[in-house]
């Protein structure tokens, strides 16, 4: 498999303004869905991140022969690996209606964003920095992730025609972009300092704060076309996922799970996540009204 770098170079900086909105808890979604649950053969830990219009699933799974993370792409009750064979493991984190994927190769002394497309990887590496991660892709191709450099916080960035465009919160120390949808709307988690943060919206140069009302801490992770949100929340003991529609946040928690994440939507509004049932086992699902 070829593994092409494709540089990238800071053009320009998003200026954006603060919005401010209220939101309330709702009632829980999770009577109204319908789950679906797939595991990996014979694997306890894994994760299912990304899904696209044609439901097809992304994630990656724990390899206890080699020692090493590979992914996964699940559609049509198959799941297929991919790796790249020189690396320390590879992640899976989204995939847009092409088919194409994105993720994260680990090497020995570093972190690098990719996306593969039709068997090709191709190096999504940010300029001045030793680490990145490519975590979501819309239908245009535009890709979002992060960068950083060892052992300090972590940027976002945009990745849009070839051009690189920084993602910072305002006056924020870490910024993470975890999602975007086909109109360019992105949504993460930053922090102000080590005990300040939250998640965010950004659309139309507007960053709107996205925080679950009562939760000790909650990040979105994706959106849709039509701006519904998905993320998760902690509200001790109970660790779950949301769906966010309207200003309402619904809980989304898989009936006899100890742990639900969500991860991703796509413009079915299908969302996927993960869960860990009472075996301490991970399992993938897709769930949808």
């Amino acid at each position: 498999m070829r593994f092409l770098t494709v540089p990238v170079t800071l053009i320009y900086l998003i200026v954006t303004v603060h919005a401010q909105q209220s939101f309330r808890v709702g009632k829980d979604l999770s009577p109204n869905l319908v789950f679906t649950s797939f595991e990996y053969p014979g694997n306890v830990l894994q994760r299912a991140t990304g899904i696209n219009a044609s439901g097809d699933v992304v994630g990656w799974w724990f390899d206890d022969i080699s020692g090493r993370i590979r992914g996964y792409l699940y559609g049509q009750g198959a799941f297929t690996d991919f790796d790249i064979p020189v690396t320390d493991g590879v992640w899976g984190y989204g995939i847009n209606d092409a088919g194409v994927i994105v993720g994260a190769a680990a090497f020995q002394s570093s972190s690098q964003g990719y996306t593969l497309t039709n068997g090709q990887y191709r190096r999504v590496h940010c300029a001045g920095y030793s680490n990145s991660e490519a975590t979501g892709i819309n239908r245009q191709g535009d890709v979002v992730g992060d960068c950083w450099r060892s052992g300090h916080y972590t940027h976002g960035f945009l990745l849009h025609r070839g051009n690189y465009v920084a993602i910072e919160y305002p006056d924020s120390v870490s910024t993470s972009v975890y999602g975007i949808n086909a109109k360019g709307a992105v949504v993460g988690s930053f922090a102000l300092n080590s005990n300040v943060g939250g998640g965010y919206l950004l659309e139309d140069g507007t960053y709107t704060v996205i925080d679950f009302p009562g939760a000790t801490f909650s990040y979105p992770t994706g959106i849709s076309g039509t701006g519904v949100i998905v993320g998760n929340y902690q509200d001790n003991p109970e660790y779950g996922g949301y769906v966010l529609q309207n200003g309402v946040f619904h809980k989304v928690l898989v009936p006899g799970a100890i742990f639900t994440y969500v991860f991703g939507i796509n413009d079915q509004n299908v969302i996927v996540g993960s869960y860990e049932d009472s075996s301490l086992t991970w399992h993938g699902f897709t769930a949808h009204k």
